[in-house]
């Protein structure tokens, strides 16, 4: 079974799938239950039911995929346009870039914080 734990206040949640949608239980009060949602870019989110605080989960290894396929390519081209002296930045680009930047970061607090424990 997965375990999700809050990055503020270390609440551990049992992750469990429910009609297609995640759900967090309590690991010591079965009672509360908490939804997982997915925002625009594709990371996992739940707002811990102890201390109120949204976490954000790192991206799932589809999105990532995806999200290289296209970083990687509008980039290359983004560098081109800028060799021949013009800007022909793309939004989804960006958004690419931001959003492994983002997983990245996320990542790297989780496992900061795993180190301490």
């Amino acid at each position: 079974m997965n375990q999700v734990t809050c990055r503020f206040c270390n609440k551990d949640f049992d992750l469990k799938m429910k009609a297609g949608f995640f759900t967090l239980k309590d690991v010591k009060c079965k009672e509360s239950e908490v939804e997982m949602k997915t925002d625009f870019f594709g990371f996992k989110n739940f707002k811990c039911s102890v201390c109120g605080k949204i976490n954000m989960q790192p991206l799932t290894k589809g999105y990532k995929v995806i999200y290289w396929i296209v970083a990687v390519p509008t980039t290359l081209t983004t560098i081109g346009f800028l060799l021949e002296g013009t800007l022909g930045l793309s939004i989804l680009g960006m958004v690419s870039v931001y959003s492994l930047f983002m997983d990245h970061k996320y990542k790297k607090e989780l496992s900061i914080k795993t180190i301490l424990e």
